[in-house]
């Protein structure tokens, strides 16, 4: 019998309000009807943020699935944050690319994952950082809009 994969997903909202918490509820039950009982795939864990923007690498939930995949982004080494251990998952799943960050600096995030055999597949795009390809279009997904 071949493994199976062990995923996670990661859901945010920017706001508190109604709106936004059934939105983040979508995102948790769709996870949890879609991968929660694969036959590819064990979902390790579903990581929240309720009122936390992505522009913001500073989330609760979003720094314990970067901790849990085995990096320390208060270090540094060189131009990647520090691995300190293998990572719990091999995925993560995000269903918007803007759940996950609208950040530039998100860039190094990404690197360092993949250089911890991590992946990012983005549901509505069907893009991954897995595939080189798919990286530059990601860049500019979660880049910083221009100001007005």
């Amino acid at each position: 019998m071949k493994e199976k994969t062990k995923i996670c997903a990661y859901c945010r909202v920017s706001t508190k309000d109604k709106e936004q918490l059934n939105s983040l509820e979508n995102q948790k039950r769709y996870f949890l009807r879609e991968f929660g009982t694969s036959d590819n795939c064990e979902l390790v864990r579903l990581y929240a943020d309720v009122g936390r923007s992505g522009t913001s690498l500073q989330r609760p939930d979003f720094d314990r699935m970067i901790i849990d995949a085995g990096i320390d982004k208060t270090r540094l080494n060189g131009d990647l944050y520090h691995i300190v251990a293998p990572s719990k998952f091999r995925r993560i799943l995000v269903k918007n690319t803007s759940r996950f960050a609208r950040n530039v600096s998100s860039d190094m995030l990404i690197k360092t994952l993949s250089a911890n055999n991590v992946s990012i597949d983005f549901v509505d795009t069907g893009l991954s950082t897995e595939r080189a390809g798919d990286l530059l279009t990601l860049q500019l997904l979660q880049a910083d809009p221009l100001p007005s």
